[in-house]
């Protein structure tokens, strides 16, 4: 994890991080879940963020939709580069398409509970 928050903090206070002995700022929590390509509430578990120690932990199904809606993210992302073949932003515009009713159906089946 030392390379993923490399210019933000050092190796020591990444370690520090990794073995639990200090939290996070938001700023390294930022930079990491930007870096791994993943939402913040990934991170998160009750005070993991020094700033926002009175945040209550994700639940697995807030983490599901988190991550849905970063890799949806990602696609709008690769598709507006404009670099790719009708077939393969047609494809990836279907993967899209299809995230967006996975996440639908997971709401309906985990807000049922």
């Amino acid at each position: 994890m030392a390379g993923l928050a490399q210019g933000v903090v050092s190796k020591t206070t990444i370690h520090l991080i990794e073995a639990g002995k200090v939290r996070p700022s938001q700023r390294v929590l930022e930079s990491i879940a930007r870096r791994t390509h993943r939402p913040i509430e990934y991170f998160l578990a009750q005070g993991a963020v020094g700033s926002r120690s009175n945040m209550q932990p994700s639940s697995p199904d807030r983490i599901f939709t988190a991550n849905v809606n970063a890799a949806i993210s990602q696609l709008r992302e690769v598709i507006a580069t404009g670099h790719l073949t009708d077939g393969e932003r047609m494809a990836l515009e279907s993967v899209m398409i299809n995230f967006r009713l996975g996440r639908r159906v997971f709401s309906a089946i985990v807000g049922a509970r």
